[in-house]
């Protein structure tokens, strides 16, 4: 059993590269997923990669962390 089994996992940047491959491997180890990124596109990708995954219990957002207003 993972020890990421049901905990809740925060992801920015899971649009591409590092933060979509840190979503990936967390969502195989059962955690639970908040996403962010500012590429609306980039993060619609990966949440379609985590649905083939059979990844459903996800959350995610589109905006811009560097942005205090977002």
């Amino acid at each position: 059993m993972s020890k990421w089994r049901g905990k809740v996992v925060v992801v920015t940047g899971a649009a591409s590269g590092m933060g979509r491959a840190y979503a990936l491997d967390f969502a195989a180890q059962g955690a639970r997923l908040a996403l962010m990124d500012f590429d609306p596109n980039g993060l619609e990708e990966t949440i379609k990669q985590l649905k083939q995954l059979g990844n459903l219990d996800c959350l995610s957002q589109t905006f811009d962390v560097s942005n205090r207003a977002d």
